[in-house]
């Protein structure tokens, strides 16, 4: 495999035993961040990763092999994860709840890949991780090392660019998800049904 870089590649940080990555959104989200997080795996092959997402990402992700070791379910917070259940107080508790839990992990490395960071930085520096890398506009909270969020820019170079802030290099461009004997045994039986379905 040829590693290269999409931008410029920071000196990785020491002793990184675990990390979380913010990206919440949809599934097309989450595979603009894969190769990311590829880097990030093959970069520090010994660290936890896991990864901060939706209840999507946890379900396409459970029992998969591949760089996420976890997915923890980002309660609903504005400019995090859209959405409540109507009750502000409610809501803001089960935030801080979370990310009590998520300071109990002791993150080496937080990565922000979520967005410009005017709600994904505060969020991220929260966790308390020794060493935080992200995307930022200028009314963004500071992270240690940051790379200016430009809105019209491609999401996987984007993720590829804060990857190397985090001192990873580009292992491959393509998002990808491993593929399991049950996605190939689903996928037959849905053929299947199909041509059955079909007229003679």
């Amino acid at each position: 495999m040829n590693e290269t870089a999409v931008g410029p590649v920071a000196p990785p940080f020491e002793s990184i035993g675990s990390i979380a990555v913010l990206r919440g959104g949809g599934l097309g989200d989450l595979l603009f961040a894969m190769p990311a997080i590829h880097a990030l795996a093959a970069t520090y092959p010994q660290a936890r990763i896991t990864l901060l997402g939706t209840p999507l990402h946890a379900e396409l992700l459970a029992g998969r092999p591949g760089p996420v070791d976890e997915v923890a379910v980002l309660p609903f917070a504005e400019g995090v994860r859209p959405g409540g259940s109507g009750d502000t107080a409610a809501d803001a508790q089960q935030v801080q709840d979370f990310l009590a839990r998520m300071r109990e992990r002791e993150f080496d490395l937080a990565v922000q890949v979520h967005g410009g960071g005017r709600f994904s930085n505060p969020f991220l520096l929260e966790l308390g991780a020794k060493h935080t890398v992200g995307t930022r506009t200028e009314d963004a909270a500071e992270l240690e090392r940051t790379i200016p969020y430009h809105y019209y820019q491609h999401e996987v170079l984007r993720a590829l660019e804060v990857a190397g802030m985090a001192g990873a290099t580009t292992t491959a461009l393509s998002p990808r998800i491993e593929v399991t004997e049950h996605d190939r045994d689903e996928a037959r039986t849905a053929l299947e049904a199909l041509a059955r379905s079909l007229p003679d």
